[in-house]
């Protein structure tokens, strides 16, 4: 089901999420139509650089999980655990984000186009999506222009290392 939010900046997440309910549920009500089929319909102008409509997926499998366990990774203390592959996924969008509901909790995977990112850029990636959900859980409450995405160190390399640009002149 292809979304879409336009965000203002000052809303909590909390409030982000009440105001998407309704379109996700209505959204859900179209899940059995393919997604090319949404394409056709809506033709938007077509290039060969990203796919049409979106190029990020998500996707939360919470109908049980069928794929096998393996490759265990931890991301600045959350506890991640490859859980299957679907191949039908791999290269058809940009980024897609996999979570899957597990006795255990939830587990996931990030799978990304390597034409446009290297494995250090996905690791940061995940990094930042787990540093932003453990906020979430912290503090729903909060605008979501002030959820953090960087840590301390990367936030403080960000403003302070690449603006370090002063030079002494004769």
């Amino acid at each position: 089901v292809a979304l879409r939010h336009r965000f203002e900046g000052d809303e909590a997440f909390d409030e982000l999420l009440t105001s998407n309910k309704q379109m996700i549920l209505d959204g859900f009500t179209h899940q059995d139509v393919p997604f090319e089929a949404v394409v056709e319909a809506v033709q938007p102008a077509r290039s060969l650089n990203h796919q049409p409509l979106v190029q990020v997926m998500f996707v939360l499998q919470n109908t049980g999980n069928e794929g096998g366990k393996g490759l265990e990774t931890a991301f600045e203390g959350i506890e991640a655990e490859a859980f299957g592959n679907d191949a039908r996924l791999n290269g058809k969008f940009e980024l897609s984000i996999n979570i899957a509901e597990t006795p255990d909790g939830l587990a996931g995977g990030l799978h990304y186009a390597t034409q446009l990112f290297d494995e250090k850029t996905a690791e940061r990636i995940a990094a930042m999506y787990g540093r932003l959900l453990r906020a979430i859980a912290k503090a729903p409450q909060t605008s979501i222009m002030q959820l953090p995405l960087l840590s301390a160190n990367e936030r403080h390399e960000l403003i302070t290392g690449f603006n370090d640009t002063a030079e002494d002149y004769a």
